[in-house]
């Protein structure tokens, strides 16, 4: 694994996102979630590492600032989630592997390979109304428990379980849930 430096950094402050992040965004502490040394344990965990590949065309000044940015964000968003109680349809989060002060991934519950979208192409159905009805519950707790908003629901962004349950994943876009949508 190749570690960058441009990933968030942690202080005595909390996190801090790419050198642009505005001050506020500096005011969230990480939970750290296993030490450098061991892996996880593939079976249960899935490190999540940010993900570089698909901004080789961009020039690099923009790509690093932009995913770690990107990456800092989607870490504050699931400490927040983290500080309430799991929801069986949200995906699971146990803390940021750090390495020299450095956020290099963070540590998630292992879901199934298959997306929503994989598994519909792949000819696979899904119980409509069951599985409708846990993935709304999954957007209530984001709504009502957390004070977030996905922000970015796609087939992508749902892990289809063995039994057809759904997983929201990737809350990299989430924000504050508020009165007000623009």
């Amino acid at each position: 694994m190749t570690e960058w430096t441009i990933w968030p950094t942690i202080t005595a402050n909390g996190l801090v996102g790419a050198e642009s992040e505005p001050w506020w965004f500096a005011r969230t502490n990480v939970t750290v979630a296993d030490s450098w040394d061991t892996e996880p344990d593939v079976d249960t965990y899935y490190l999540k590492h940010p993900w570089l590949a698909g901004y080789q065309d961009e020039p690099r000044p923009f790509m690093e600032d932009q995913v770690a940015t990107w990456f800092a964000r989607e870490i504050k968003q699931l400490e927040r989630l983290a500080r309430h109680p799991p929801h069986p349809n949200l995906v699971r989060y146990y803390g940021c592997r750090v390495r020299k002060s450095r956020i290099t991934g963070a540590l998630l519950g292992r879901l199934p390979d298959d997306n929503l979208q994989n598994h519909a192409q792949s000819g696979k159905s899904v119980n409509g109304e069951p599985f409708l009805a846990a993935l709304a519950s999954a957007i209530e707790h984001l709504h009502n428990a957390v004070g977030r908003v996905h922000n970015d629901i796609q087939p992508l962004n749902i892990m289809v379980g063995p039994d057809g349950t759904p997983t929201l994943i990737d809350l990299g876009a989430a924000g504050r849930l508020s009165n007000r949508m623009v």
